[in-house]
């Protein structure tokens, strides 16, 4: 056997012990889901549901992309799982034209957005933490933005992150300048963060 065919080989080897990876997760959440459940844990055993969900349909997704209505779904399960961490005050629209609905996007690229608003914007101690996700066209460029409520933060403040510095790094890589991340934010009413991608997101350069 030559070396190519045993690359070939560990690669299928390789691809097949993956798979089985996803499927032991998820069946392993199960099984603790189901003991929440007979314990009378319903709430904890909501939110293992809200993950199973995630990873299901998206967490193992085996594309480097995905539309804009699946990266919507997974956004919602996200959501889900943090609106218990607000007492059930979090609340969220998404404001998404008939024209960008089934656009490709990179995959993950509006969660760590999400994230950074859940984690650093919005807060449990704020009366009505809320959040929209918006993506419509204009004229050649597909527009996606996170808005939320939140405390904002000033200028010196604004290091971006991991996960927003990721989003941009990562749209270079694919897009080059033709590409924008842009934000903005005033201290004590919100932050909004706004997604350019040309070629209305359907492809790379």
């Amino acid at each position: 056997m030559d070396s190519m065919q045993k690359e070939l080989q560990a690669a299928k080897l390789s691809a097949l012990q993956n798979q089985i990876v996803p499927h032991y997760i998820v069946n392993s959440l199960e099984t603790i889901r189901m003991k929440l459940l007979l314990d009378g844990q319903s709430e904890s055993a909501e939110l293992l549901r809200c993950l199973q969900t995630s990873l299901k349909t998206y967490g193992f997704f085996p594309w480097d992309t995905v539309t804009v209505s699946q990266e919507l779904s997974f956004l919602e399960d996200t959501l889900n799982l943090y609106k218990f961490r607000y007492l059930g005050k979090l609340t969220w629209e998404f404001c998404i034209s008939q024209q960008a609905d089934n656009l490709q996007i990179p995959r993950f690229l509006l969660q760590p957005i999400l994230e950074n608003s859940l984690r650093h914007g919005l807060s449990a101690d704020m009366e009505s933490p809320h959040l929209q996700v918006a993506a419509s066209l204009e004229e050649d460029f597909l527009c996606l933005s996170v808005t939320d409520n939140g405390t904002g933060f000033s200028g010196a403040e604004n290091s971006h992150g991991i996960g927003l510095n990721n989003i941009n790094q990562r749209l270079q890589l694919l897009y080059g300048d033709s590409c924008s991340m842009d934000i903005k934010t005033v201290p004590g009413s919100g932050t909004c963060v706004t997604l350019r991608l040309p070629g209305k997101g359907r492809g790379y350069i």
